[in-house]
């Protein structure tokens, strides 16, 4: 949310960016609802890991994300009993990538860095950002 400031007389009007929440606080929002009831912090982490490609990604035109969604997959491809688990993926990413466009669409933050670290049962997570137009 944008707010004006006035300075003092003569002086031209400033905008100062005002976040109500810190992004990593939404981050986890945005990823609550694959985390919820995961006891493993290493699994916790991966799916931090992966919510944060996803809201990077929600930054690139749509036609391009299909592109990146493809690249984003074969990284991650996994082999279980001789079989892609691309379904899965493909279905975690669409929900996200649907949280994003619906629920977190006015933040215009894009990730540049985060470190993750371990709290007795839980993750902490720290981000640095970029403002997006």
């Amino acid at each position: 949310m944008a707010v004006s400031k006035k300075k003092k007389k003569g002086s031209k009007k400033k905008k100062v960016m005002i976040t109500e929440n810190k992004l990593s606080e939404v981050i986890m929002e945005f990823v609550a609802p694959l985390t919820e009831g995961i006891n493993n912090i290493v699994a916790t982490k991966r799916i931090i890991e992966f919510g944060i490609i996803i809201w990077n990604t929600s930054f690139l035109p749509i036609e391009e994300r299909q592109e990146q969604k493809n690249s984003i997959m074969e990284n991650l491809r996994v082999k279980e009993d001789g079989k892609d688990d691309d379904g899965f993926f493909n279905e975690i990413y669409n929900f996200l990538i649907f949280r994003k466009d619906t629920l977190f669409k006015n933040d215009k933050r894009f990730i540049i860095n985060y470190k993750i670290n371990d709290r007795e049962n839980n993750s902490h997570l720290t981000v640095g950002y970029h403002l997006v137009n």
